[in-house]
């Protein structure tokens, strides 16, 4: 019986082991021939070698596609249509015809592609450069953030590796020709001039309102985030930086959506608000976020936390856990609630992961380095020190390998580029109206009249079903939209491979069609829904009569 008490005290003094840092301790009898400090410096060193890997694979790819003038992802093409509207000087917010719907994004990111458009005469190159550039600006926010969060300049760039290497799990959507990258660059810009330290706080915090100001007129959910970015400088007692953050927001939020209402006779409002809230939400998709997206791809950066999270207790480090949970509180989760709510939206895709992978990332990185800068004491149990630094980073290796993706499948062959000269010396045989409803920046790459994006209709019709006000709002132009496309003023209609607009071009209405990818490879999108131009149809009179 004395033994077993015996076992048990010693069984409890190792459990009540206190923590502390490293650089407070030092190991008796530590054995310079010790093999253990190589093998945790080797594992480091491993770590920081697949950060770079993954950060030169996505830059590399993205180098690749960036000069490539086809869309890689269907509705590249709908932001194409923007910024021709914009280049020809004509309103983006206005009724629906068939020669331009708008998006349902507010329109800084069109704007700005417009501008290094005008420069490059290649609007394709201008919305993946600005993407690209949005993406390099992530990848330091990133950084900035972990060292603002006391992290170290290895584990700050593991953060940014683990982003990175998130490429493929969010759809190969940092480069792309869409507005969800740069919504995130200056959602995180504001979040860094939130939170640093620099003086003074009206500046700094009249700038971080004016940045996240920015991301919302880039895409609307940074104005679900802000409230919170405030809220961490409330708790804080950071009063008169979260005064002047609130209130440059506000004023810049309010100027700015009186001014497009105004200007585009409320039509601004009606595709920026009341469109998307009346899309449909998939509860069994938000309810399954984490078992669909989450745990598959990113279960190891969720094991690591709650290891970092045990030695804080038991380090009792009370300023540790205060500053953990305001970053949860305060930043994963809206990020996370941001994520949930895009992607759970109906057609909504990977990309709506970007949020919370970013805070995934920090967290994690976070969580790796406050376990691997603590040690265990009485030091005679050294060993588990050594594997508290050499298992969350084997771990951290594990998360890499599972977020690996085939590089090639993302840079257009010489197939594809050859399908898409193809299909434009295709275009310029053709006479008449011609109708490619899911590639219509084709014609502009021809000099031809170009016209709304089918996305951007099924946007509409997508609110009308759920939105009797809407309903009847919309329901001439829609009405008109599609008499126009039946009205056989078309004469020819390039269609994808959905059989959307089968209705108004077939045999029985005069239409003669030919299949475009029997002979050769179709021009195909690379990523998002797959999308290629499946068959033309023409249109005569014989085939009428």
């Amino acid at each position: 019986m004395v033994a077993i008490v015996i076992k048990l005290l010693t069984i409890q003094r190792i459990l009540k082991l206190t923590v502390m840092p490293r650089e407070q301790q030092t190991p008796p009898n530590s054995s310079p021939k010790s093999t253990a400090p190589t093998i945790v410096g080797m594992t480091k060193l491993i770590l920081l070698a697949l950060s770079c890997i993954a950060t030169s694979t996505y830059l590399y790819v993205a180098l690749s596609r960036i000069s490539f003038p086809f869309a890689v992802e269907w509705v590249e093409a709908s932001t194409f249509i923007q910024v021709v509207q914009i280049l020809k000087g004509k309103p983006i917010y206005t009724y629906p015809s068939f020669d331009f719907i708008p998006t349902i994004y507010t329109p800084f990111y069109y704007y700005i592609v417009a501008l290094f458009a005008k420069f490059t005469q290649q609007i394709m190159f201008s919305m993946r450069f600005v993407s690209l550039l949005a993406s390099i600006t992530i990848f330091v926010m990133i950084y900035k953030i972990c060292r603002q969060r006391g992290m170290s300049h290895e584990s700050s760039f593991v953060a940014v590796g683990l982003f990175a290497a998130s490429y493929g799990v969010v759809g190969y959507w940092f480069d792309i020709g869409r507005v969800d990258t740069l919504f995130l660059a200056f959602l995180l810009v504001g979040y860094v001039l939130a939170i640093t330290q620099a003086k003074p706080d009206s500046l700094y915090g009249m700038l971080a309102g004016l940045t996240l100001f920015l991301s919302f007129a880039t895409k609307q959910p940074a104005l679900g985030v802000t409230p919170f970015i405030v809220g961490h400088l409330v708790v804080q007692k950071r009063w008169l930086k979260a005064l002047w953050l609130s209130c440059s927001f506000l004023v810049a939020w309010t100027g700015f959506v009186f001014f497009m209402n105004i200007t585009s006779d409320g039509w601004f409002w009606i595709y920026t608000f009341s469109i998307p809230s009346a899309h449909p939400i998939l509860w069994e998709t938000l309810f399954n976020f984490w078992t669909l997206y989450i745990l598959p791809k990113f279960s190891l950066l969720l094991i690591i936390p709650i290891f970092s999270i045990l030695i804080l207790f038991l380090q009792r480090d009370m300023d540790g856990i205060s500053n953990l949970l305001l970053f949860l509180l305060f930043f994963f989760l809206p990020m996370t609630l941001v994520s949930m709510v895009t992607i759970s939206k109906q057609w909504g895709y990977l990309n709506g992961l970007l949020p919370i992978v970013a805070a995934l990332a920090i967290n994690g990185a976070e969580s790796y380095d406050n376990i691997i800068s603590t040690t265990l004491r009485p030091t005679r149990y050294r060993i588990v020190n050594h594997l508290l630094s050499i298992i969350p980073t084997m771990a951290l290796m594990l998360q890499f390998l599972n977020l690996s993706y085939n590089m090639q499948n993302q840079i257009p062959s010489k197939t594809s580029w050859e399908a898409g000269y193809r299909t434009l010396a295709t275009l310029q045989t053709l006479e008449g109206r011609i109708f490619i409803p899911t590639s219509p920046y084709l014609l502009y790459m021809i000099n031809e009249q170009t016209h709304f994006h089918a996305s951007s209709l099924g946007d509409i019709e997508l609110a009308m079903k759920r939105s009797p006000t809407l309903k009847d709002m919309m329901e001439g132009y829609v009405a008109n939209i599609r008499s126009y496309i039946s009205s056989r003023n078309i004469k020819v209609a390039i269609l994808p491979e959905a059989k959307w607009f089968d209705y108004a071009f077939n045999a029985e209405r005069g239409y003669h069609c030919e299949s475009l990818s029997s002979e050769y490879r179709a021009l195909t999108t690379l990523t998002g829904a797959v999308s290629y131009q499946d068959r033309i149809c023409y249109y005569t009179e014989d085939s009428a009569k």
